[in-house]
């Protein structure tokens, strides 16, 4: 019953919020209200702006809400503190010698161990599939390392914005954060989808003459710009 009232709140915040669009608004809570956006919440923003990742059971608690009360006070690791940073390092350092890397050591332990290992839903069973894994992640490093960050896909790297307008990522794209770190790039690309809601107010009062969500983008645009 639950998922189900969240569902409906998701789908008509944005019925809800066009008829009332103040920020007193609770469907502004809600993760449906980022559908009054459509895509524009995607931003381009300098990775090193970046610099931490909510934690997953913090992450899990934002699921469903847009606008949230203390996004600054969620527990967060450093990027740099992340097994995914580390396995990029040595992605860095080892090129397509997996067998170097602490990724490809842990997958050979599990395999001699007689546990084969659970990545990306999928059980590897064998040297080959450890390096057919490991080479999805070369790829990545060697394609960003060589254009840039061009991503195409649907799973986009999540942000928040906290009160004063700081980045921090909520979920996906890790490696691939993790990589511009580690390669100095100067920009990747992500979609915002939770705002702390005193971001959300000071946004408002400094573009008082536009409606709320005008406000909010223009305040979200303009924090990934600085």
């Amino acid at each position: 019953m639950g998922d189900l009232l969240e569902d409906l709140r998701r789908r008509m915040a944005p019925v809800s919020l066009r008829l009332w669009p103040g920020l007193g608004n609770p469907a502004w809570n809600s993760a449906g209200a980022r559908h009054l956006f459509g895509g524009r919440l995607q931003i381009a923003i300098d990775p090193g702006r970046v610099l931490r990742k909510v934690t997953s059971e913090a992450a899990g608690r934002l699921r469903g809400a847009f606008l949230v009360s203390g996004l600054d006070a969620l527990p967060t690791t450093p990027v740099s503190a992340l097994y995914t940073y580390r396995d990029m390092e040595d992605i860095a350092r080892y090129g397509a010698d997996w067998r170097s890397t602490r990724l490809g050591q842990w997958l050979m332990a599990c395999l001699a161990a007689g546990r084969p290992p659970l990545v990306r839903g999928a059980l590897v069973t064998n040297e080959a599939e450890i390096e057919a894994y490991y080479r999805g992640y070369l790829t990545m490093f060697e394609s960003m390392r060589d254009r840039g960050y061009r991503y195409d896909g649907t799973d986009h790297m999540c942000f928040g914005v906290g009160a004063g307008g700081d980045f921090v990522l909520v979920r996906r794209g890790t490696h691939r954060l993790a990589a511009a770190h580690i390669l100095g790039l100067k920009q990747v690309n992500g979609i915002v989808t939770k705002i702390d809601r005193r971001f959300a107010e000071a946004a408002r009062t400094k573009a008082a003459n536009l409606s709320v969500p005008e406000a909010i983008l223009r305040g979200v645009q303009d924090a990934a710009a600085a």
